[in-house]
């Protein structure tokens, strides 16, 4: 699972502010995280690591590091991070934190979790419910579309050699198992349908399960006019994007061969029992 979803990071640099120090706790947690109120009304937002140990939210609601902490996308945050008060929920902040040494990926969701308690002092459990959403579906035979392709990368033994020191050089057509998502395009080269599922979330506007049933890895593009052109980031051009294209339901089965169906799915979602505005530093 991706716990961070950066393509929405606006390029900023924050400074360390003020640090707070956490106080001790058994489950793993930062040496220091400053959370402050963001008031810019600024649509942009962005969270996850950065090198040397820290790690930087910018512009986000709660719901969204809560979302984190538990493992859930932060794209499916809204559907599955349920029963926010009101006066958090308007709220946006900015976080900065310092672990020690080098944390793995793993690292952060729990050190994230621990500084939500300390900080907001959140109360919240885990359920399973139905929740509406899509399942992503293939053809009944098998058939895949024009544009999506079974790759022969091997993802997996790429991800193990780099973890073990050795990474495997990367094939001269390009990069792989790695991918691009915005707005109207979505492509990628040797990554799961269950990416292109998480990817999905975004734009069709509730969660999306993988029901496909193709495993292993898959070269895919995607192309289709988003209902609402997207702003472009100040001082950005904006996106090219065909006017006359296909609605993101066409383009999925004229060029994957999948489909999205309506479902009501049970679905791990975190419950808030109790949260507080976050003192100052």
């Amino acid at each position: 699972m991706c716990y961070f979803n950066n393509m929405l990071k606006p390029a900023i640099t924050l400074s360390l502010l003020l640090a707070i120090p956490l106080s001790g706790q058994s489950a793993p947690s930062f040496e220091v995280a400053s959370v402050k109120p963001n008031k810019s009304g600024d649509f942009r937002r962005g969270l996850g690591p950065e090198p040397g140990g820290r790690f930087v939210a910018i512009n986000v609601p709660l719901r969204d590091l809560v979302a984190l902490a538990y493992g859930i996308s932060n794209l499916d945050a809204e559907a599955r991070v349920i029963d926010m008060p009101e006066t958090i929920a308007r709220e946006r902040f900015d976080v900065t934190a310092k672990a020690s040494g080098t944390p793995a990926p793993a690292d952060y969701p729990p050190m994230v979790k621990a500084m939500l308690i300390e900080r907001f002092k959140l109360q919240a459990h885990e359920e399973v419910r139905d929740v509406q959403a899509f399942a992503l579906v293939a053809r009944a035979d098998g058939t895949l579309g024009p544009l999506l392709r079974k790759s022969d990368v091997d993802c997996d033994a790429r991800r193990a050699a780099a973890k073990g020191g050795t990474p495997l050089p990367q094939p001269a057509s390009g990069p792989v198992c790695t991918g691009r998502t915005i707005p109207g395009t979505i492509t990628a080269t040797a990554l799961s349908i269950g990416s292109l599922a998480g990817g999905l979330i975004r734009f069709a506007g509730r969660s999306v399960v993988d029901e496909t049933g193709l495993a292993g890895y898959y070269d895919y593009e995607l192309r289709w006019t988003p209902d609402e052109p997207p702003e472009p980031r100040p001082g950005e051009p904006p996106l090219v994007i065909d006017p006359n294209g296909p609605s993101l339901s066409t383009a999925l089965q004229e060029q994957l061969g999948l489909r999205l169906e309506p479902r009501r799915v049970p679905m791990k979602v975190v419950v808030i029992d109790h949260a507080e505005l976050p003192t100052p530093d």
